[in-house]
């Protein structure tokens, strides 16, 4: 498993090919904290859900490498995040075990069911599955329906682009890149599906 921020502060834990978990960084002050505890940091967000605020929770437990232990390599993560969002940490003499392992990343991506009659992905979600299921009607997990961007940025951000001459070529570039990842010949794409 493998935990990275981006340049543009995109937080990225991957499995292998698989994407677990995918979050933009420059809000989440609003809606994200965090909870370290020896080897482990729990994350908490918040999400809005049919009109209620619900808090989705995953936890990542780091490994020791040749020169830093565990513990180490997790207060070097958290120095890193606490600029994005409120860390909390806590020092137990117990293991990290006592954090409940149903907030294990691994788990992260399970949608509930809210009863519409569309079918909704879950479990793991490959880039291959989430390109197919954005060229058609199924539901997305919780995870990817929601964005932390302030409808102000999100204007400005929209403006931007609609005012780009290349943005529609952009636009069918993308649309095309899905196609090609659904169908299995994405090339140079990463996590196909």
């Amino acid at each position: 498993m493998s935990l990275m921020l981006s340049d543009v502060h995109q937080l990225v834990i991957t499995q292998g090919s698989a994407i677990l978990e995918s979050h933009s960084l420059l809000s989440a002050r609003n809606w994200m904290r965090g909870l370290c505890r020896n080897d482990s940091l729990l994350f908490m967000c918040r999400i809005q859900v049919s009109g209620k605020t619900e808090v989705r929770k995953f936890r990542v437990r780091f490994c020791a490498d040749g020169s830093s232990s565990a513990c180490d390599q997790c207060r070097v993560c958290v120095e890193k995040l606490h600029q994005f969002f409120p860390i909390k940490t806590s020092v137990a003499k117990s293991s990290a075990d006592d954090v409940p392992s149903q907030n294990d990343v691994s788990g992260s991506l399970e949608a509930s069911s809210t009863g519409h009659q569309q079918k909704t992905l879950e479990g793991e979600v490959t880039l291959g599955h989430l390109a197919q299921n954005l060229l058609s009607s199924e539901r997305l997990p919780l995870a990817y329906t929601q964005h932390h961007t302030s409808p102000e940025t999100l204007q400005q951000m929209l403006r931007m682009c609609l005012a780009d001459p290349a943005f529609p070529a952009f636009v069918h570039s993308v649309e095309s890149e899905l196609n090609n990842i659904v169908q299995g010949s994405g090339g140079h794409s990463q996590g196909q599906g």
